[in-house]
């Protein structure tokens, strides 16, 4: 092989490498630029995400924000007429927690504060509907004639019926706004909570379980429940032990005991709630009892039998 034809097939070789080099460099930079498309766009879709949860939020806020300036005039007017507000602030308060909850939370359930919110238009309508009747009869007896006593006579004999409807009304809906527990079914568990229900003995369960369900009730408010369990042996004692988490409230103006409490949100649609209750010693033999209570009211009862 003569030296022109050596050096022109090395001069092919280096022309090769070289070739494959620059293809080598292009492929870097398109996957480079590939990614950084990629980056590009999962960024604007992180930040497009961000600002429409921050939109939302804001949204939310302004609705508490007006919903509470609606509640402030409420509690004026009702003060004004010496209407009861008891209901009126509670729910200015949960809103004020509800707000400071908002700007504390990262993961704040907007679907949650649809049905507080209406819960709160509910109670406004209420109330504007009571303010309308006392407007209407303060309206009527501001138009009264001091000479017309026996028509004033009679219209304050009207006004007493009407306020003993209202009263009947209010009863009867409170009453239907009382929550119910339903299904409620008392089971043994043991170590490896294997359940019985109704009936068994002491080296069959370790835990006392109750479980029920909050039965669906729209006119009912839409608050915070505190739901407490007594569990009641057959010598009519309510089995108690502190450091389980037993303690006192209120009932028919005493103080009860009770054996296990827990605190739930009711939205008005059915609700599953469950109470375990831990037995550190032997029960006697006999028939116990299980009542429930919201707050100071017994919403349901069940039973079951140590032998």
């Amino acid at each position: 092989m003569s030296n022109a034809e050596q050096e022109q097939g090395s001069h092919n070789r280096r022309n090769n490498r070289m070739g494959l080099i620059v293809g080598f460099i292009i492929i870097l930079l398109v996957i480079n630029g590939v990614k950084w498309y990629l980056d590009e766009q999962k960024k604007d879709e992180l930040q497009s995400t961000i600002e429409q949860n921050q939109a939302e939020l804001t949204e939310a806020y302004a609705r508490l924000d007006k919903m509470e300036d609606q509640l402030d005039e409420k509690i004026r007017e009702a003060e004004g007429l010496q209407l009861d507000v008891e209901a009126l602030t509670k729910a200015k308060e949960e809103i004020e927690a509800e707000k400071k909850r908002i700007i504390g939370q990262k993961n704040y359930q907007i679907r949650q504060l649809d049905a507080k919110l209406e819960g709160y238009t509910a109670l406004l309508k209420e109330k504007d509907a009571e303010i309308e009747r006392l407007q209407a009869v303060n309206d009527v007896l501001a138009e009264e004639n001091q000479d017309l006593k026996v028509a004033q006579n009679q219209l304050k004999d009207t006004l007493g019926q009407v306020k003993q409807n209202v009263r009947q009304l209010e009863q009867k809906v409170e009453l239907a706004g009382k929550l119910k527990a339903q299904n409620v079914k008392v089971m043994g568990l043991n170590k490896r909570d294997k359940a019985r229900e109704g009936e068994f003995r002491n080296r069959q369960f370790d835990k006392i379980q109750v479980s029920f369900t909050l039965a669906e009730n729209e006119v009912a408010p839409i608050t915070n429940v505190k739901l407490y369990m007594r569990v009641i042996d057959p010598d009519n004692q309510v089995v108690f032990d502190v450091a389980l988490g037993s303690g006192t409230f209120m009932l028919d103006g005493q103080e009860e005991f009770y054996t296990a409490m827990q605190e739930v949100l009711y939205d008005r649609s059915a609700k599953d709630v469950t109470f375990t209750y831990d037995k550190i010693n032997d029960y006697v033999t006999g028939n116990y009892r299980v009542e429930l209570f919201a707050d100071d009211y017994n919403i349901g009862s069940g039973s079951f039998k140590v032998r």
